[in-house]
């Protein structure tokens, strides 16, 4: 059920606008600060679409993990690296790692999958100074296809980590 609430969630919040963003964010005891966050931050890290809560970054998994595989590579871990540093320029933002596969095997054996690689993904970020607070990750298996699963290289594009970066 909640894997459902949250597709119904991502789906809501899928609506793209404009290229950069400075949020004015309400604070509990009244004063206001802004986030400045640059998509020019993100775009050598992965494909980078402006989003109606944030910036939204998605790499595919090949570039990050070891095939078939929730291990980062060396590229893959600096990548991961460069992406916290750019988290970081705005420490308190909130991020969702979503791991997502290709449809190859059961949709349970991909949903741990995509599970492992985007936890994976989340620890490295806090080992690189994000706070745990600040960062989720879930894994939605082979949901919201980006490409026909009818070749290896539409299969590489739907196996992917999503970086939800929320600027409210």
């Amino acid at each position: 059920m909640k894997f459902y609430c949250f597709l119904a969630f991502l789906s809501l919040a899928a609506i793209s606008t404009g290229c950069g963003t400075t949020h004015s964010v309400a604070r509990t005891n009244g004063s206001s600060y802004s986030h400045t966050i640059s998509i020019k931050d993100f775009l050598q890290l992965g494909r980078v679409v402006q989003t109606s809560k944030g910036i939204e970054v998605t790499i595919t998994s090949d570039q990050l993990f070891l095939k078939k595989s929730s291990r980062l590579t060396k590229a893959g871990a600096a990548k991961v690296d460069s992406m916290a540093a750019a988290i970081l320029k705005q420490p308190d933002l909130k991020v969702l790692v979503i791991g997502y596969t290709d449809n190859t095997g059961t949709d349970m054996k991909n949903v741990r999958f995509s599970e492992n690689q985007a936890t994976r993904v989340m620890v490295e970020l806090v080992k690189q100074g994000i706070l745990a607070a600040n960062v989720n990750a879930v894994g939605n298996g082979p949901v919201e296809q980006v490409a026909p699963n009818d070749s290896a290289e539409n299969k590489a594009k739907n196996s992917r980590i999503v970086f939800e970066i929320n600027t409210y």
